[in-house]
Order: C-alpha cells, then structure tokens, then sequence
C-alpha cells in the first residue's frame, strides 16, 4: 500500500477502535483499542517497559520506514501487531502467545504449507501466476517486506479484532464477516471485485485461524505469501524507480 493509504488505514482504523472502545463490554478488548496510541494497552495491562518497548519499536520503524524505501510502512506494521499483541497478553484468545520473531518467520516455514483452508486459497488466487511461471520478482526484499504485511495485518484483523468482535456479537460467523468487511473497507478500493476478493481473503483466514485455536502462523504465511505472487509492485531495492518514488507498496491486491 500507498503511505496515502496508511494515513487512510490509520484514521479508519482509529476511529471504529474508538467506537468499539466505548461499546465493547470485554476488558481484554479495549486493552488492544487503546493500542491506537502504540504501547498505551500494555501499559494498561500493567506491562510498563514492554509498552515503551512496543512505542520505541513503532517509532524507529516509521524512521527506518523513512529511509530505506523497500519498508515504507514498517512503523505502520509493528503499530497494528502490538494492538493484537496488548490484546494477548490480556487473554484474548485461548492460544499460548506467540512472540513477534516467531509469528514472523512463519513465512518461511514450509509447515505452514499444511493448512486445510488457507493454502487452498492460496493456491487458488495464484493460479495464473504459477501457470505463466514467471517468479522473476520473487526476491528475497519481497518476501521479508510482505512478510511484514501478512505479520502485521493477520494480527489485527484475525488475531484481535475477529475473536473480539466475536465476542461482542456474540458469533463467531458474524465476527469473520464484520472483520472480514472491514478488513476489505480498510484497504479504500471500492471497486465490487477487490471488495469481494479481499472480503472472501478474510473470510478463508477466520477460518484457518479458528481451525489453529487463534494460532496465526498459517495465516501469516499465505497472507504474506499471496502478496509476494499477485502483488503488483516492484521491491528490488534502492534505486528502483518506482521504489525511488516512494511507491515501493502501491500494489492492486495489497492485503
């Protein structure tokens, strides 16, 4: 994505947390809302020095994001995954907590090829990539950089606000679909097909995530994954044009 389009994510975002803040019954869920201010949940959860940990880390990556232009939106990511993270440590979800290091190297865990729904999918929306076989811009910049956006994104949208808005509803069918939706809604394409294909993307990964117990990792790997096959970007490395432009993220089915 566009740093337009995280300055877009970012307010969307920000305003429905404060919304569901107010509405969300669950102590465990407004610990990740008040993550909107980076390291402000783990405070609240009484973890002091790991919420300034979480602030430093989203403030050196948004610079770091600043400089090498093949992670524009680093800060962007380790903002999103320390509100699921905040969320865990509160007891959000039944499953034994992951570190960041290890939901993140999923991605290159063949295992995680090992999923009913998610590597289904994954093959499915690749389809005409893997028939054309050309895998020239699969690189290893790419894979680390996306590898962030399925981190980061996964964690938001499945790891905290799907089992929290489940809980709010009080369904798990009808906290896929609303996560899902927005999920779609926070990527600002409008446009009927990449509102469905990225609502169905959402829907295939509550999936897989409810199958693993909120264990993220498989999801983390398509997700991540799939951006690397049909994103429509160029992560070569610094003096790529595009990248020179700051557009290193501008891609058609970003997730």
């Amino acid at each position: 994505m566009t740093i337009k389009h995280s300055k877009k994510k970012f307010i969307l975002i920000f305003f429905s947390a404060l919304i569901f803040s107010r509405i969300t019954p669950k102590a465990d869920a407004s610990t990740g809302y008040l993550g909107i201010i980076p390291g402000l949940g783990h405070v609240t959860n009484g973890q002091t020095l790991e919420g300034i940990g979480w602030l430093s880390a989203t403030i050196a990556g948004a610079v770091f994001g600043s400089i090498e232009k093949t992670a524009p939106n680093l800060g962007f990511n380790i903002w999103m995954y320390q509100m699921y993270d905040a969320y865990q440590d509160s007891g959000g979800t039944p499953v034994s907590k992951n570190n960041p290091f290890t939901n993140y190297i999923a991605v290159v865990n063949p295992l995680n090829l090992l999923a009913p729904v998610s590597t289904p999918f994954l093959f499915a929306a690749t389809a005409s990539k893997w028939s054309k076989g050309n895998f020239s811009n699969v690189t290893a910049q790419r894979i680390a950089a996306y590898g962030f956006v399925g981190w980061s994104e996964e964690a938001l949208f499945r790891g905290f606000l799907y089992p929290s808005w489940s809980n709010f509803f009080g369904s798990r069918g009808v906290g896929a679909i609303t996560s899902s939706i927005f999920f779609a809604a926070a990527h600002f394409e409008f446009a009927p097909a990449p509102m469905a294909f990225r609502t169905l993307a959402g829907l295939a990964y509550c999936w897989q995530v409810g199958i693993d117990k909120y264990d993220l990792r498989k999801s983390i790997f398509s997700h991540a994954w799939l951006d690397v096959f049909v994103a429509d970007s160029k992560i070569s490395g610094p003096r790529s044009k595009q990248i020179g432009n700051g557009a290193a993220l501008n891609f058609k089915l970003d997730f």
